[in-house]
C-alpha cells in the first residue's frame, strides 16, 4: 500500500495538475469574452444619443442606458446557459426573453417612427435591431441567427429609409446594407458562443483524460505488486519444501540456509 502511494503519486500530481490547468484557462479566456461583449453593449447609450431629436436630448442616452443594461443582463444569462451541451434552451426559458425583446421592439418602432426626411438613420437603426438578434444567435444555429438577422436588419433598414424618404434607387440597398449590417453582428456573436462551447468541450475532454491516465496508471500498479506478490509467495513455497525435505535428510544446517 505504501509502496503504491509512492510510486503513484508523482504520476498522479502531474495529471492533476494538467486538469487543475485547463480550467483556469478555459475560466480566464470566458472572463475575457464576456468582459468584450458587455463593453460592446455597453456603448449603446452613444449610438443611441441622437436617435431622438424630436423629444428630449437626454432621452435618447436614458433609453440606451436602459437598453445596455438589460442586453448585458440577458447576454449573460445566454452565455450561462451555453455551458449546458446536453440540451436546447426551453420554451420557458424563450419566454423569459420576452419582456426584453419587447422593450426592444418598442424602442425601434418609436425611433424608426420619428425618423425625420434626409436625416442618417443606419448606425442608430442597425443597433437596435443587431443587438436583440446578436444575443438571441447565441442559442441559435448559425444559419439560423443568419438568417434572422439578414431578414430583420432589411426589413428595418427598408421602414427607415421609406420613414426618411430615401429615393427608390437607393431604398433597397440601404435596406440590404442594414441586413448585412445587423446578419454580421449575429455572427460575431454566434462565433462567440461557439468558440466558448469548443472551448469548455476541450477541457472537459482533457479532463476525462487525465482521470483515465490516473485510473491507467493505478490500475498498471497494482497488477505489478499483484505479480511481485506472487512470485515472492511462489519462491517461499518452494524453499519451504526444499527446507523441509532437506530437514528429513538430516541436512539441517542447509535447510536454515535456504528459510
Amino acid at each position: 500500500s505504501s509502496a503504491a502511494g509512492s510510486a503513484g503519486s508523482p504520476v498522479d500530481d502531474r495529471l492533476v495538475g494538467m486538469s487543475q490547468s485547463a480550467p483556469a484557462s478555459a475560466r480566464k479566456l470566458e472572463l475575457y469574452t464576456r468582459i468584450s461583449i458587455y463593453g460592446v453593449l455597453a456603448l449603446q447609450p452613444l449610438v443611441y444619443l441622437n436617435a431622438f431629436p424630436s423629444s428630449v436630448p437626454a432621452l435618447g442616452g436614458l433609453i440606451g442606458f436602459v437598453q445596455a443594461v438589460l442586453s448585458i443582463m440577458v447576454c449573460g444569462r445566454a452565455m450561462t446557459a451555453l455551458h449546458d451541451q446536453r440540451r436546447r434552451p426551453t420554451p420557458t426559458e424563450w419566454r423569459a426573453l420576452g419582456p426584453w425583446l419587447t422593450f426592444s421592439a418598442g424602442v425601434l418602432i418609436v425611433m424608426i417612427g420619428q425618423l425625420q426626411p434626409g436625416q442618417v438613420w443606419i448606425p442608430t437603426v442597425a443597433v437596435a435591431v443587431a443587438v436583440p438578434v446578436g444575443v438571441i444567435a447565441l442559442l441559435l444555429p448559425a444559419l439560423t441567427g443568419l438568417a434572422l438577422g439578414l431578414s430583420l436588419g432589411t426589413v428595418a433598414g427598408l421602414l427607415a429609409g421609406w420613414r426618411t424618404q430615401a429615393p427608390m434607387e437607393t431604398l433597397l440597398p440601404l435596406g440590404i446594407l442594414s441586413g448585412a449590417i445587423v446578419a454580421l453582428f449575429a455572427l460575431s456573436f454566434w462565433l462567440t458562443g461557439w468558440m466558448l462551447r469548443n472551448i469548455w468541450e476541450l477541457e472537459e475532454a482533457r479532463r476525462a483524460a487525465a482521470q483515465l491516465a490516473i485510473a491507467q496508471e493505478r490500475l498498471r500498479i497494482s497488477r505489478d505488486l499483484h505479480d511481485l506478490f506472487g512470485r515472492t509467495m511462489a519462491t517461499v513455497a518452494v524453499k519451504t519444501e526444499l527446507a523441509g525435505e532437506l530437514v528429513r535428510r538430516g541436512r539441517s544446517e542447509a535447510a536454515l540456509t535456504q528459510l
